[in-house]
């Protein structure tokens, strides 16, 4: 893996880290169409809008104190005038959410 690599994935993980959740609430959650095995995944927005010199945003998953994320590899200052799109994947046992993250350009 080279520098540049190292970098990115420090910051992805630097991304995930920052991402706070809450853990399980008292309501009840029902189950999606087609996949008895778990609840939806519940999370309080499914994009991120951020600046174009970056920044720190709260998603919060409303159901599960136990979920994993994929995707979503910048996190360094948007010097460029064209807006950035990453995808993140959140997923818990059986299910998945997208959450779309668009950084604007200067």
């Amino acid at each position: 893996m080279n520098r540049k690599m190292m970098h990115g994935l420090f910051k992805t993980l630097m991304l995930v880290g920052l991402i706070s959740f809450v853990g399980c609430s008292e309501k009840e959650v029902e189950k999606p169409v087609g996949d008895s095995r778990t609840p939806d995944l519940i999370l309080n927005k499914d994009s991120i809008l951020m600046d174009a010199k970056g920044g720190v945003d709260t998603l919060i998953v409303e159901n599960y104190n136990e979920w994993a994320v994929t995707g979503g590899f910048t996190l360094e200052p948007n010097d460029t005038e064209q807006e950035r799109v990453m995808v993140a994947v959140m997923f818990v046992l059986h299910n998945q959410k997208l959450v779309t993250i668009r950084q604007r350009g200067i």
